[in-house]
C-alpha cells in the first residue's frame, strides 16, 4: 500500500516538474546557449582566479621545498664519514682533533685490563 502512495506522489512530481520546466527544443545553438545561461548564473567573484593560481603555484612550491631540503641534508650526509671538515661546528673539529691525539684504540685497551 505504502509502494503505490510513493509512486503516486513521484508523479505528482514529476507532472508539476514538465509543467514548470519546459523541454528545450535541440538546435546548432543549443549548447552554447546552455552555457551562457550556466555562465550568466554564476557569481563573479575573486575567489576564482585564486584558486586557479593557488591550483598552478602548489606543486611548484612542493618541488621547492624538496628541492631546498634535498640540498640542505644531502652535504651534511657526505661529510658525515669525515671527522674534520671546513662546515664542521668548532666543537666538533676539536674532538676530532682530541681523539686523534689519543689514539683512541690505545686508551680502550688500557680500560680493559684494568677491568681484569
Amino acid at each position: 500500500m505504502r509502494e503505490n502512495e510513493g509512486a503516486e506522489k513521484l508523479e505528482l512530481l514529476w507532472e508539476a516538474y514538465r509543467r514548470v520546466t519546459p523541454e528545450p527544443e535541440p538546435g546548432p545553438n543549443f549548447m552554447p546557449e546552455l552555457w551562457a545561461r550556466i555562465d550568466a548564473s554564476r557569481s563573479v567573484s575573486w575567489v576564482g582566479p585564486l584558486k586557479q593560481l593557488v591550483a598552478r603555484l602548489l606543486p611548484v612550491t612542493a618541488a621547492l621545498i624538496l628541492a631546498m631540503g634535498a640540498y640542505i641534508w644531502i652535504p651534511q650526509f657526505r661529510s658525515a664519514g669525515r671527522s674534520a671538515t671546513p662546515d664542521a661546528p668548532y666543537v666538533d673539529v676539536l674532538a676530532a682533533e682530541m681523539m686523534e691525539d689519543q689514539q683512541p684504540a690505545v686508551w680502550l685497551t688500557k680500560g680493559e685490563e684494568q677491568r681484569k
